[in-house]
């Protein structure tokens, strides 16, 4: 089946557009192993889709902190300021860089005549910074974050645009992080 060019892109924010490899060095600051970001970002995001499927609607960082507490207290060096350590962890979204192919990718498909979205599970003003010097934020028409439906994607979540016009895209991980490709997925029922 061929599919229509969307109209519309819809970008997940987190780890899609921002490289969250910066938050290793914040894992190792306070005591936690650098490769523990993995399985702590797995949990945040498996524990915010079973609650939203349970039909709760926890935000973002609260999500993130548990997943955090549950970590230092597990895996964290005796002793740990938990509640400094969770802030601490948690201050590193706002400082995220764009990955590279991020600039030039969405300059390419905006020229292209693609309308462009983002829609993230945590705040949009976490990652306001990061797309400004990333010179994309005036390329996005919308910046939609699950708060306003209180659903956690890939919750069905209104993007203003009819399903069949729209993808949503995400970065996918082949075998390591230093080999991402960008992947889209229908918004919608085929």
């Amino acid at each position: 089946m061929v599919r229509p060019r969307p109209e519309v892109l819809v970008l997940d924010v987190n780890e899609t557009l921002s490289d969250l490899e910066p938050m290793r060095d914040r894992f190792e600051q306070v005591g936690l192993p650098r490769y523990a970001l993995d399985a702590w970002f797995a949990a945040t995001l498996r524990d915010g889709f079973a609650l939203t499927a349970a039909g709760a609607y926890p935000p973002f960082r609260d999500v993130a902190a548990d997943a955090l507490r549950s970590l230092l207290a597990s895996d964290g060096p005796a002793g740990t300021a938990v509640a400094g350590a969770v802030g601490q962890i948690l201050a590193g979204f706002a400082e995220l860089p764009a990955h590279p192919d991020v600039s030039p990718g969405l300059h390419r498909i905006h020229a292209a005549g693609i309308r462009l979205i983002t829609l993230t599970n945590g705040a949009t003003a976490i990652s306001d910074r990061m797309l400004d010097a990333a010179d994309v934020l005036p390329l996005l028409e919308h910046r939609l974050s699950v708060d306003v439906p209180k659903k956690w994607k890939p919750h069905p979540t209104p993007t203003g645009t009819p399903p069949t016009c729209a993808m949503l895209t995400r970065r996918r991980w082949r075998w390591s992080p230093s080999t991402p490709r960008m992947s889209t997925v229908p918004v919608g029922p085929d």
